[in-house]
């Protein structure tokens, strides 16, 4: 229930804010008399880009929902791989497709015509079951007196000030490294997207306080930032130095910084401080004052067609050969074997060896794998004819104690059209069935040409070529210092 009432529920409030078109230009005109120009439209879709941002990893990580999710998703959230090249293999990556489907017409939107009318869409589509959520199964806590509109205020202010006016290397905190796409963001869009981004979240702040704290903070003056995170700083830090001022190891005055991200530390001291001594609270934990009663809860009923596939009307997107074999290994690092040069025991022999100790070795309780899991990469050549490459993901966790899996993967390690060849991918095929009859492995699959699958993982096939001198010097020198110590 925590990323619902941390983060779900204010971020779609957020949002709520800021699409009232009508409400966000007339305060424009009140307080700084402008217009919505090309300049303030790129930064203000940037705004919603970086709610949504916020809104889809949060909801990916949320289990209270019930959604159910899978391996492949995980892993693809963790490397940020884009949503639409991601197979629909579980009811979470179908539901956040058909999310993502509703969202990407507000950043195709060309102009505040169109942009009113996918924000409206978005808001019936997706904002509304997500406030249905909430209206009915989530209630403030019965050991707190504050009411649930001052817990959600609570909540925005706790977004807005972490999320939306924090700035990290790549610019605000709220643009998360999530499966809506791979983030590092150009350089170029962010600056033209500062001037849009600033001016609509300061007229967000002045709709979540009120018009006079509003007016009695710093926040007055956030219109006037002119960068992102350029600080003024000075080579030596005074004893006195607020935590603030020492956190970039020089010495800087928050009076007279200019940069967007110093109100951070202005809202900390105007806003945030006063909140926390008078709620007897870090504004963090405010998601606390709530509890969830989801004894009615069914998910269908709130989110309906967002839970199907029939739903989502934009096709998986077409997959570099690359980018199959990288899914298909789940985006794990690989290691490549090339069994070309020695098939009598650098081949099938070694993978034998090698998933049968994985399985012995293999613990459940430390392992973030469900199974152990093998690939089969097929590579035909003529009719009924195949070569295959075979590979391991290693358990780190089962066989080392730490979490730094990878594959070793057997290039080209048999055929299954000879003798010698044959009954090496016979003895193969009949230990990976031995497994996956007892239920203990996952074998992922993908047919691919050979020459394909060789240009895609050669930079990962270890060859004598490869070794120049300098490799080979410090190979000779940890060999004769093994050499010495076994002499000692």
């Amino acid at each position: 229930m925590q990323e619902i009432t941390s983060d779900i529920i204010p971020t779609l409030t957020i949002f709520k804010i800021a699409s009232n078109i009508e409400a966000y230009e007339k305060w424009l005109k009140r307080e700084h008399n402008k217009s919505i120009d090309n300049s303030l439209l790129s930064g203000y879709k940037f705004f919603f880009e970086c709610c949504f941002s916020n809104l889809f990893y949060h909801i990916s990580c949320e289990e209270t929902l019930g959604i159910k999710t899978d391996f492949l998703l995980h892993r693809a959230s963790s490397e940020g791989v884009f949503i639409e090249k991601i197979p629909s293999s579980c009811e979470m990556t179908i539901f956040l497709k058909n999310i993502y489907f509703h969202f990407e017409p507000i950043l195709k939107s060309k102009d505040l015509n169109s942009l009113k009318i996918s924000t409206t869409n978005f808001e019936n589509s997706i904002s509304k079951p997500f406030q249905n959520l909430y209206d009915n199964f989530i209630t403030t806590s019965s050991e707190t007196d504050i009411t649930k509109n001052e817990a959600l205020k609570l909540v925005l202010i706790d977004n807005l000030y972490i999320h939306f006016n924090q700035v990290k290397n790549n610019g605000p905190v709220a643009l998360q490294s999530s499966i809506m796409k791979t983030f590092w963001v150009d350089k170029k869009k962010l600056d033209y997207a500062f001037e849009g981004y600033k001016y609509t979240l300061q007229f967000v702040w002045s709709e979540v306080l009120s018009y006079k704290k509003y007016k009695s903070t710093s926040l007055i003056n956030l219109h006037k930032s002119d960068s992102w995170r350029k600080y003024i700083t000075y080579n030596t830090a005074p004893k006195d130095a607020t935590g603030a001022e020492r956190i970039f190891g020089e010495h800087f005055e928050l009076e007279k910084q200019t940069c967007f991200d110093s109100y951070f530390y202005r809202i900390q001291k105007e806003i945030i401080r006063p909140l926390e001594k008078k709620y007897k609270k870090d504004i963090t934990q405010a998601y606390n004052f709530f509890t969830y009663n989801g004894g009615k809860y069914v998910k269908k009923n709130i989110f309906g067609n967002l839970l199907t596939k029939n739903s989502i009307n934009v096709p998986l997107i077409n997959l570099s050969d690359s980018e199959k074999i990288e899914q298909i290994l789940y985006w794990y690092p690989v290691e490549v074997m090339n069994t070309t040069q020695n098939q009598m025991y650098n081949g099938i022999p070694a993978f034998n060896t090698l998933l049968a100790g994985t399985l012995t070795l293999y613990n459940r309780k430390n392992s973030e794998f469900k199974k152990v899991i093998a690939c089969k990469f097929i590579h035909p050549f003529e009719e009924n004819k195949n070569d295959f490459s075979y590979g391991i993901l290693i358990d780190s966790a089962s066989s080392a104690g730490h979490y730094c899996s990878g594959w070793m993967l057997f290039y080209d390690c048999c055929g299954d059209y000879s003798g010698f060849s044959g009954s090496e991918h016979k003895m193969a095929e009949k230990l990976i069935d031995k497994y996956l009859k007892q239920n203990k492995l996952e074998l992922r699959e993908l047919v691919i040409n050979k020459q394909a699958f060789r240009d895609c993982i050669s930079e990962h096939i270890r060859t004598e070529e490869k070794l120049d001198d300098a490799d080979i010097k410090n190979n000779k020198i940890q060999l004769d210092d093994i050499s010495q110590r076994k002499k000692r």
